[in-house]
């Protein structure tokens, strides 16, 4: 398992866009205010794993486990995060504008105040979350999931004019 330390270290030698963390067992580190724009960290085991206030800018974390992992205020901004993993990850006030973020799993992710403003969301699973205060500007819900229990911003007419289809 690699430390933060040499994270750090070999980010500020080669730039954070040449880290390759592809399947790396990071789950639990607290890598909180981190600069890992442009980074792979693809089926990477972040569960757990404190990225509160990190800069995850085109940060590629496609399959990567971040169940219950601290995103609070950090940016995903031009990420990509196909399939990953995000049940109960905390979201609050982070920026995943521009993400794809097709065929993951948010069930139980906390999203108040998240801008998602033209994220693509294809086929990824919202059943049960709570987007009431989150930002979906020119978001692309092509056959993303959602149930009764999903709770959408009040000026959101219907998530099927926007392609999300309803499953129970």
């Amino acid at each position: 398992m690699r430390t933060r330390e040499e994270i750090e270290k070999t980010a500020s030698i080669v730039g954070s866009d040449k880290i390759i963390l592809n399947e790396e067992n990071l789950a639990g580190m607290d890598l909180s205010n981190i600069d890992l724009s442009g980074a792979q960290m693809n089926t990477a085991n972040l569960r757990g794993t404190n990225f509160e206030h990190a800069n995850l800018t085109k940060t590629s974390l496609e399959k990567a486990n971040l169940i219950k992992a601290n995103l609070k205020n950090a940016n995903l901004s031009e990420g990509k995060l196909f399939m990953a993993h995000l049940m109960e990850a905390d979201l609050r006030n982070a920026n995943l504008s521009k993400v794809y973020l097709g065929k993951a799993d948010l069930r139980g992710a906390k999203l108040e105040n998240c801008n998602l403003s033209e994220a693509k969301l294809h086929f990824t699973d919202l059943r049960g979350v709570n987007l009431s205060k989150a930002i979906l500007s020119g978001v692309d819900l092509k056959e993303a999931r959602y149930n009764l229990a999903t709770k959408w911003p009040p000026d959101l007419v219907s998530p099927d004019l926007t392609g999300a289809k309803l499953e129970e």
